[in-house]
């Protein structure tokens, strides 16, 4: 995949751009990619990052986004006989499917969806630990909605769709899902791990698009109601943010600043 977009690296689709420690006192380029590209090439981006994270000053990136409406699903789910037809049927209903290269099962994108994805090398293949690599993205955005008087945690809630070990969790509900690849090659391993944070959307707009989707590949898909939240669920009317893109530039202004949470710091160090 060529890059996605021509202007200097680490800010490879314009919008803001500075560094922040998160690992081990390592700077990561902080990108808020703000362009709006089709689905695919938004999702493909990522793949893009842990093809060329060595283009990026210490080879470590921090990619905050948001989607045009769609379905994304693994190159698993799209083998299922009855995929064609369940594209279309999303396709009437106004959401395009996109695939992506990590596993688990369909993720809802929409502008009330904040996407985080943080990519990064480690020189030893031997050093990387899934708890740690979840916890280098979650942890930051905990801190933030704990700011935001959100407080929430990692965990997993049971019969929610894509349920995982590493969800970020709220009042015993899903309010973010995550996923996670690492590749290996000749100098070590590189780690993406993404996550998918519930802004603005109806709580039961995901299962109900999601559902569809399974059904029509006919695939049976055990999803139980009233488990998903959002951000805006725990907000007053006032403090509410419209889409993703509110909270995309409240977290950016939040990661540049100092921000404490149990005992690490995530500071800032930002090359404005």
């Amino acid at each position: 995949m060529k890059s996605p977009e021509a202007t200097p690296l680490p800010a490879p689709g314009g919008g803001h751009a500075a560094n922040v420690v998160l690992l081990d006192k390592r700077p990561f380029a902080l990108w808020y990619d703000a362009l709006c590209r089709p689905p695919q090439p938004q999702v493909d981006t990522d793949n893009w990052l842990i093809d060329n994270i060595d283009r990026f000053p210490q080879s470590a990136v921090l990619r905050i986004w948001s989607n045009s409406p769609c379905l994304v699903v693994s190159r698993r789910d799209s083998t299922w006989p009855g995929f064609s037809a369940a594209t279309h049927t999303l396709a009437e209903a106004g959401f395009a499917v996109a695939t992506r290269r990590s596993g688990g099962t369909a993720v809802l994108h929409t502008p009330g969806v904040l996407n985080f994805t943080v990519c990064y090398r480690l020189p030893d293949r031997r050093a990387f630990s899934v708890a740690e690599s979840y916890a280098v993205m979650n942890d930051p955005v905990i801190a933030c909605l704990d700011r935001l008087g959100v407080p929430s945690h990692i965990g997993e809630v049971s019969g929610s769709y894509c349920a995982g070990h590493y969800d970020i969790v709220t009042d015993g509900k899903k309010l973010a899902g995550t996923a996670q690849r690492v590749k290996h090659d000749a100098r070590g391993a590189i780690v993406l791990s993404h996550l998918s944070l519930n802004v603005s959307n109806s709580p039961g707009e995901a299962d109900k698009i999601i559902e569809k989707f399974y059904r029509t590949c006919q695939r049976h898909m055990d999803i139980k109601e009233g488990l998903i939240t959002s951000v805006n669920s725990f907000l007053p009317p006032e403090s509410q943010f419209a889409s993703a893109r509110g909270l995309a530039v409240t977290l950016c202004h939040y990661l540049e600043g100092r921000l404490e949470h149990g005992n690490k710091a995530v500071t800032a160090a930002a090359s404005r």
